[in-house]
């Protein structure tokens, strides 16, 4: 009973803070002092927008004037003719979960105007060790421990490894539904305007069809245009300038065809 009873008191807090926002630490400029690239959350514009996704969506290797989020939010600026401001909270490596729990700490915190999500593929997790520590799974970074192509330690090698072991194409769909349904009650309790897309790749989308045709999610909330890879960031890994901006395009149109309201904030 104690061993259980100490479970419950040892809650990892820092990835949950109420009524702020988690810290992290990427590794690309510029980020703020919670560690995100973006401006410091205290400042406002007159239009805010939340955007959330993987490292697709976060081009840490792109200079930041150049990433969709930024360009979105330029081109409504000049729009609008008032300040439209960005808070970029992606991640890379993470997924489903890394979302859910960080909407559900901006929309306390940031009050935004509109959010706008481009989910990753559907076998990312968040595990949470022992020790309280976050660590991310996915099956891609498992093959890449087992095969020694990534160094990680002991503890983490283990875990991995285990989850690996228990993994299943049927937990992707099921997880992703837990958390979409979660992000949609969010939502609908704050009255916030939201739309979604994906990352334009096979692992993104293999499920999509199926969930729409269940109608476990809900078609009309997703946009009717992927973010592509046309070409290729210096990582060689995720997409380049010119996806950032043909994609950027795209969302800067839909949002000044279906959010009106947006350009009549002051």
């Amino acid at each position: 009973m104690k061993f259980f009873s100490k479970s419950l008191v040892d809650f990892p807090h820092k990835y949950f803070p109420n009524g702020n926002m988690p810290k992290v630490n990427l590794s690309c400029d510029p980020t703020n002092k919670f560690g995100y690239r973006c401006r410091e959350f205290d400042d406002r514009g007159d239009v805010n927008i939340l955007f959330l996704g993987d490292e697709w969506s976060l081009g840490e290797s792109l200079d930041f004037g150049l990433i969709y989020s930024s360009l979105v939010c330029e081109k409504l600026s000049a729009q609008c003719g008032f300040g439209v401001h960005g808070f970029n909270l992606s991640h890379r490596d993470k997924g489903y979960d890394y979302i859910s729990r960080t909407i559900w700490c901006a929309l306390r915190t940031l009050n935004p105007d509109f959010v706008f999500i481009c989910f990753p593929d559907m076998s990312r997790r968040e595990y949470f060790a022992l020790n309280g520590r976050c660590i991310d799974f996915s099956p891609a970074k498992a093959s890449a421990i087992a095969e020694k192509r990534v160094k990680v330690n002991r503890i983490e090698r283990e875990l991995i490894g285990t989850m690996r072991d228990l993994y299943t194409r049927f937990d992707e769909p099921i997880n992703a539904l837990k958390n979409y349904v979660l992000i949609e009650a969010l939502m609908s309790e704050t009255g916030i305007p939201w739309a979604v897309s994906v990352n334009g790749n096979n692992a993104a989308n293999e499920h999509l069809a199926l969930m729409f045709e269940k109608k476990l999610f809900n078609k009309e909330r997703f946009m009717d245009f992927t973010f592509d890879l046309i070409d290729v960031a210096p990582d060689n890994e995720t997409p380049g300038v010119k996806s950032h901006e043909v994609f950027g395009n795209q969302l800067f149109t839909w949002l000044c065809d279906n959010m009106p309201s947006i350009r009549r904030i002051k």
